[in-house]
């Protein structure tokens, strides 16, 4: 099995605070978590906070777009 990530260790990428507001985060850790029927990757933020990969976005612009959709 290989499994390949979307972002990788010092990237910045932006998602959404608890308070749903925009945030750029500098990724400092990734766990992948598989089970059989999926595969999901988490990313650890230097603030403390995480978030799934289909949750995080390259550009502010990019999450502009998810949200609006």
């Amino acid at each position: 099995m290989e499994i390949k990530t979307k972002y990788n260790l010092g990237d910045n990428v932006f998602t959404l605070s608890k308070e749903r507001k925009i945030v750029e985060q500098t990724i400092k850790r990734i766990a992948v978590f598989v089970w059989p029927d999926e595969t999901r990757v988490s990313y650890d933020f230097t603030d403390g906070g995480e978030e799934y990969e289909n949750m995080c976005f390259a550009s502010k612009d990019e999450l502009l777009e998810y949200i609006q959709s």
